[in-house]
């Protein structure tokens, strides 16, 4: 159960962009500030997949800390 990877993660700083695809050069989906918890729901390279209001977004893996029991 330990080497699970973790399932959500917290935004750790201020602007944070939610992206529609897994690039810099995809579209914003949202601006977020720090402390927003979010589920990860896959991983494309440094990409995290997320659940965002009712859809999905990509966030950059450096840009959350995963949430570990």
């Amino acid at each position: 159960n330990y080497s699970k990877k973790a399932q959500r993660a917290i935004v750790a700083g201020a602007p944070t962009y939610l992206m529609s695809g897994p690039s810099a050069a995809s579209s914003v989906v949202a601006i977020i500030g720090e402390g927003h918890q979010l589920q990860i729901r896959g991983q494309e390279d440094v990409w995290l997949k997320v659940t965002w209001k009712e859809g999905e977004a990509w966030v950059k893996e450096t840009l959350v800390r995963p949430v570990r029991l």
